[in-house]
């Protein structure tokens, strides 16, 4: 039987206290929440009326064509095509945890990545 292992090597944020390690450690220190008062669908009478949102991204609209994010990533047209609203800020994450972690593209390549 062939073991697994599990190697943390690197992080990346994407969240409502901030989008990199240096902010989310600064809203950590200041004790920021990220919480804020959001009309989720309005003209409806949805109880709920605050939610952790994430600044820098908008993926509001229910074409992908019409999202934005923060210009420091580069997503292909084929990739984005098939993300949900959250696997775009799952996806930024990843880019930063790989930079992070001075991974490589061999790296990525590997079998064992």
């Amino acid at each position: 039987m062939k073991q697994t292992r599990v190697v943390i090597s690197g992080v990346g944020f994407v969240t409502s206290i901030g989008n990199d390690r240096a902010a989310v450690a600064q809203s950590l220190r200041e004790g920021k929440t990220g919480i804020e008062t959001v009309a989720f669908l309005p003209g409806t009478s949805l109880q709920v009326t605050v939610a952790g949102t994430v600044k820098g991204f908008s993926t509001e609209g229910a074409q992908w064509a019409t999202w934005k994010w923060p210009e420091r990533y580069t997503i292909t047209k084929d990739v984005l095509r098939g993300l949900p609203p959250h696997g775009l800020h799952a996806f930024c994450a990843m880019e930063q945890l790989i930079e992070d972690a001075r991974l490589r593209p061999q790296d990525l390549a590997s079998e064992d990545t």
